[in-house]
């Protein structure tokens, strides 16, 4: 994404430089106990039942480009469309896909982690 965000910016109108030196959205992936703890935390909720839905990272799909670029983007729409505009989403999110199958490392890195929780909102009285 920084790469296509790059490029963009060396064609004329299209993403400011600056713009793209100052987009930084680092990314956490919880664990399965500090998302328990964050629901915990909040305090609306009682947890009735968690479950990791793949026991052994062996176990877990391999995800497709595609879902990759899925996921990315239910995060980082928003965040992309407020920094930048929405003039660059579609060419961003439409050419992304080429790119991650051309890094085979970080299709082979990415590993799905699926949590199941059933949750209770907690009654205030």
């Amino acid at each position: 994404m920084a790469q296509f965000l790059d490029a963009r910016s060396q064609e004329v109108g299209k993403v400011s430089q600056e713009k793209v030196d100052s987009f930084n959205q680092p990314m956490y992936i919880m664990s399965s106990g500090e998302l328990k703890e964050a629901i915990d935390r909040n305090g609306c909720f009682s947890l009735l039942k968690f479950e990791s839905l793949f026991d052994s990272a062996e176990s877990r799909p391999r995800c497709t480009a595609q879902e990759i670029v899925v996921r990315v983007r239910s995060v980082m729409e928003g965040l992309i469309k407020e920094h930048f505009g929405d003039e660059i989403l579609e060419e961003l999110f439409d050419s992304y896909p080429k790119k991650i199958e051309q890094e085979d490392s970080l299709i082979q890195s990415m590993k799905t982690t699926l949590f199941f929780a059933v949750l209770r909102r907690k009654t205030s009285n």
